[in-house]
């Protein structure tokens, strides 16, 4: 879910007179699993950095199953299917591409972010990341739906919201479910009940 998407998510439960209080009253399960992917990342990440290993895409790519048995485990919640589609949309694309996002050329260009992101890269950065010039396998999935750039100006792109930037059908699959379950989180009125 990109930045953008959360602060407009928050401000539209907030408007409605919403409070992330009230989060309390939803019945989420099986936390571990967001740990576990969490942690399976940060050592691919550590990895990467001490030593590039074939290691590297396969503990990413791994790091979705745990993403994605969480919503389904929660799916007593409508919003969380649109969760369940959008990361296996991003599965599906990554483990086609050898544990790594394609992430389109022009796109990368339309946001000034070209350069930058191919100095990254040439520093070890972005190991989650190849680019694409969308003859890719199962190119229609991967990260080639730009943003417009940044309003402060090509210098505030910032490298860790790159993505933000830069979206696949997948992510904006996620970015409305998380959007729909933080309306229904700030929302939420009866505690211990389901809503």
């Amino acid at each position: 879910m990109s930045i953008q998407m959360l602060f407009l998510s928050l401000l539209i439960g907030w408007l409605r007179k919403g409070s992330l209080k009230n989060f309390l009253h939803i019945h989420l399960r099986a936390y571990y699993l967001l740990y576990i992917a969490f942690f399976l990342q940060l050592f691919a990440f550590i990895l990467h950095r001490a030593k590039p290993s074939p290691l590297v895409p396969a503990l990413y790519t791994i790091s979705f199953i745990p993403l994605i048995l969480w919503p389904i485990l929660n799916r007593h919640y409508w919003e969380m299917y649109l969760l369940a589609i959008g990361l296996f949309m991003n599965f599906l694309v990554i483990t086609a591409n050898g544990g790594k996002m394609p992430i389109y050329r022009p796109a990368l260009r339309y946001i000034h972010a070209e350069e930058k992101f191919l100095q990254a890269a040439q520093k070890g950065g972005y190991f989650r990341y190849k680019l694409s010039n969308g003859k890719e396998p199962l190119f229609f999935l991967s990260d080639y739906i730009p943003f417009p750039p940044h309003f402060l100006g090509e210098s505030g792109i910032s490298y860790a919201l790159l993505r933000r930037n830069i979206f696949s059908p997948g992510d904006l699959i996620m970015s409305l479910g998380m959007c729909f379950l933080i309306q229904r989180g700030m929302l939420a009125k009866d505690e211990g009940k389901k809503v």
